[in-house]
């Protein structure tokens, strides 16, 4: 099965509150995040994992998916989520087979979110130096105009 994975494909920044504690509940991932831990993983029963792609499916992006994938996914009987977080975000692995990370693709998988954790550091300062940079670019134009009236009146 081939599987449109386009930019833009899958909006995460529009999935609906409701989702976002839906997941929660079902990978209750946060006292493990708590504990400092990094990695988290959590198979699910059929019933849970069907009554969360049934919402998924209506009332998220996942919507755009496949009518085969869809298809799919409440064919199998398993579902797992592996997590690897860091403080500002995480990447999640889904298994829709059974398959889950081994100790050795937890330890990438680690590594790869302390690397994308620091990309996005990164990125976010950088979006506030060119914010602040476009800020003292105004206030420079705002003081510069009383000057330049001045430098007009002295001249004529």
């Amino acid at each position: 099965m081939h599987l449109d994975f386009r930019p833009g494909f899958l909006r995460f920044r529009t999935i609906p509150a409701a989702l976002i504690l839906t997941i929660q509940s079902l990978a209750r991932p946060g006292n493990q995040k708590k504990n400092g831990e990094e990695y988290f993983s959590r198979s699910f029963t059929v019933e849970e994992k069907n009554s969360f792609f049934e919402y998924a499916f209506e009332h998220s992006d996942y919507r755009h998916f496949p009518k085969e994938f869809k298809q799919w996914v409440f064919q199998n009987d398993k579902h797992s989520l592996s997590f690897a977080w860091a403080k500002n975000s995480a990447i999640l692995i889904p298994s829709h087979t059974g398959v889950v990370p081994t100790e050795a693709d937890i330890e990438i998988l680690k590594r790869f979110a302390k690397v994308f954790e620091q990309a996005y550091v990164r990125f976010m300062d950088l979006q506030t130096k060119e914010e602040q940079a476009a800020k003292i670019a105004q206030e420079k134009q705002r003081l510069e105009r009383p000057c330049a009236i001045c430098s007009l009146r002295k001249n004529s």
